[in-house]
């Protein structure tokens, strides 16, 4: 080390240790916070404002990297050009795409999404032919959950385990300040049909015949009321499909006009 460099460090040294600026620096630094923190604004729960919008595409009959090169790919480059925007990411799904759109941290939420649909609506006629449609549904920040409860079991399938979980969440709803509730994951209950094309053409049946005898039997309606022992009696008519049985038992009428049950067709 030059020495002349030396000398000049153990001066400055001295200088701070012999003299009172060390002391007059902490006191100026502490008054200096003392400040600060008197005049910095702060809440005690700040609200923050992010604007976010999630585009649902329908495009049905496409596997999921159609769906990705076909919409999801220039969505996002096309809803990139908005200004104000941070993040644009996607998820692609067989017949389905989720473009997820979010705005910079204090972006205005209402001008945001105007200026979401707004690009939408101009490039309207850059859509891929077979998309049925799109919905924006915007994303608050108070819908991210800050508990989740997650349901196991040994002896109960993930469709039983779903249906319990369906019937904690109205019981989490009546909890007092709490959000929106919803369930994520297991198996929803549904049936599964699988016409045959051979029966169906043997009767003149197509799949819209088949679809139209279901809407039309899981249907229940108020058919009247009449009065019996002083009491007033309701009458429904008509029942909603319980089971895979009733499906079993739905009767189709086919070409010649006399009916055909759903699930007895012969072989």
């Amino acid at each position: 080390m030059n020495p002349s460099h030396e000398t000049l460090t153990l001066r400055i040294v001295r200088r701070f240790l012999e003299s009172n600026l060390s002391l007059v620096f902490i006191l100026v630094s502490l008054a200096a916070g003392a400040i600060a923190l008197l005049i910095t604004p702060r809440e005690e729960e700040p609200q923050i404002v992010v604007a976010a919008a999630n585009v649902m595409v329908s495009f049905p009959g496409r596997t999921a990297a159609e769906v990705e090169q076909l919409v999801s790919t220039p969505l996002e480059k096309m809803l990139l050009q908005i200004p104000g925007v941070q993040y644009v990411y996607s998820r692609s799904m067989p017949g389905q795409s989720i473009v997820t759109v979010r705005f910079y941290v204090g972006e205005p939420l209402e001008p945001s999404y105007v200026k979401l649909i707004r690009k939408l609506n101009e490039n309207m006629d850059r859509i891929t032919p077979g998309v049925a449609g799109w919905v924006v549904k915007p994303v608050d920040v108070d819908d991210v959950p800050v508990v989740t409860f997650t349901l196991t079991s040994r002896s109960h399938d993930d469709y039983s385990l779903r249906r319990m979980a369906e019937e904690i969440v109205p019981r989490l709803q009546s909890v007092p300040n709490a959000g929106t509730a919803y369930v994520v994951g297991g198996r929803p209950r549904e049936l599964l049909i699988r016409p045959s094309a051979t029966r169906m053409a043997a009767y003149g049946i197509s799949a819209l015949d088949i679809s139209r005898a279901i809407q039309a039997s899981n249907s229940s309606v108020l058919a009247g009321t009449f009065d019996r022992d002083d009491r007033s009696v309701r009458v429904q008519a008509g029942d909603f499909i319980a089971d895979a049985r009733d499906l079993r038992e739905l009767v189709v009428p086919y070409g010649t006009g006399a009916p055909s049950i759903f699930g007895t067709w012969p072989r």
